[in-house]
């Protein structure tokens, strides 16, 4: 159990420093006529504490200074987040239905895969990471959360030519899950040679080196209403957009309930380092451990998106866009987020936007995309602070091409 613990810290702690991307503005495009290949990578990296300088260590290599370490411990609060979402697809369109009687539907298909983390912790769990048990006496991980999702999807939908609504069924084949939370767990030291450990929560794990540990079903569909009256400056389409609504059949999961109170006599905290040494059944019997292994089913990483779009059809040179993210997770806070697309000419627009909320607090953002009568190609980021400086909280940077024919 120990050594599993040790890798999600470990995965945690890289997720902290790996570039990352997240959203460009959705567009509203004509479909009715035209094939299309659209490839969409994104994904975000975003913590509400730790910061770029300190999360390049764990690429870079190399020292963390004391000094560094605590000036990352001030940035804590009572409960922080640390989230990393990357995904990349690949859909295409056609817009002719397998059958002549539907002629306001198209078909589609997609694939890809997604991964999903994210973390909600205490300031002591940190400390007791980068700092072990120095100077206090008394910690408190209550509240602790952690969920990682890593799977392959790959569906058939189908979508309407009149108003662009879709609905994709997909098979989910799942690759690898984790899960852990605790709802009171402390550590108290304030003797020399006296510890109460207090625990209580659990740990679930795909416990399989296969590549494909379940299967599901997922469901993705987008839906669009007009608004406003035509060249109103507050005109424009509100879609509604969900991702991952489903779940997935885990074959093998090893599932694992503390909920004990310990008193340890004659050994400081210091020598729980050396505890992954002690006999592991021993351990787990001490402290009053339960596992067993079954299968077991558990929701995707549902993603839900309300918001304005932009319509690259549209011929005025500025249009607003804006929405509010929801992931139904403890790490990641609704997100909103608001902008300007300025359309420069036919083939050239830029934009600008502010978010707050998900796996972070507030961060600016910027795009830029290139469209022709065969191609669209899309270049931005949601977090400029974080591409360019060590003071940022995190990456976001996404890529998107779209070939008509």
């Amino acid at each position: 159990m120990f050594k599993q613990i040790c890798k999600i810290v470990i995965f945690v702690g890289l997720c902290a420093s790996a570039s990352a991307q997240q959203f460009l503005p959705s567009y509203s495009s004509d479909s009715t006529n035209r094939s299309s290949l659209d490839v969409n990578t994104y994904g975000i990296i975003g913590s509400t504490a730790i910061q770029n300088k300190m999360a390049q260590f764990f690429i870079t290599g190399g020292l963390i200074s004391d000094d560094l370490i605590s000036d990352q411990l001030s940035n804590h609060k009572t409960v922080n987040r640390i989230g990393l979402n990357l995904s990349a697809e690949i859909t295409y369109r056609n817009p002719y239905f397998l059958n002549k009687r539907y002629n306001n539907l198209g078909w589609s298909v997609k694939g890809g895969q997604q991964l999903v983390v994210g973390a909600n912790y205490g300031q002591d769990l940190f400390r007791l990471l980068f700092q072990g048990n120095k100077e206090e006496n008394e910690l408190n991980f209550d509240k602790t959360y952690f969920n990682a999702q890593y799977f392959s999807k790959l569906g058939f939908g189908v979508f309407s030519k009149k108003t662009n609504a879709s609905i994709h069924l997909n098979l989910i084949a799942a690759h690898n899950y984790a899960d852990m939370y605790t709802r009171n767990t402390s550590y108290s030291n304030n003797e020399s040679n006296l510890l109460d450990f207090s625990l209580d929560g659990a740990v679930s794990i795909s416990n399989t080196n296969n590549f494909i540990n379940g299967w599901g079903l997922g469901i993705d569909a987008s839906f669009y209403i007009p608004f406003g009256a035509e060249r109103d400056i507050f005109s424009g389409v509100l879609s509604i957009k969900v991702n991952n609504l489903g779940a997935v059949l885990y074959n093998q999961t090893t599932n694992i309930q503390l909920d004990t109170t310990v008193n340890y006599n004659g050994f400081s905290f210091s020598e729980i380092n050396s505890l992954s040494s002690f006999n592991q059944q021993k351990l787990e019997d001490t402290l009053g451990i339960v596992r067993d292994t079954t299968s077991v089913l558990k929701t995707l990483p549902t993603f839900i998106q309300i918001g304005k779009e932009i319509d690259l059809q549209d011929t005025r040179s500025l249009q607003s866009f804006f929405g509010v993210r929801l992931m139904p997770t403890l790490a990641f806070l609704p997100q909103v987020y608001g902008g300007m697309h300025w359309r420069i000419n036919q083939q050239f627009n830029v934009g600008a936007q502010l978010l707050y909320g998900g796996f972070s607090k507030f961060k600016g953002g910027f795009y830029g995309s290139y469209t022709t009568a065969k191609i669209c190609f899309s270049l931005g980021s949601e977090d400029v602070v974080g591409i360019f400086s060590k003071q940022g909280r995190g990456a976001s940077a996404v890529i998107r091409a779209i070939w008509r024919f």
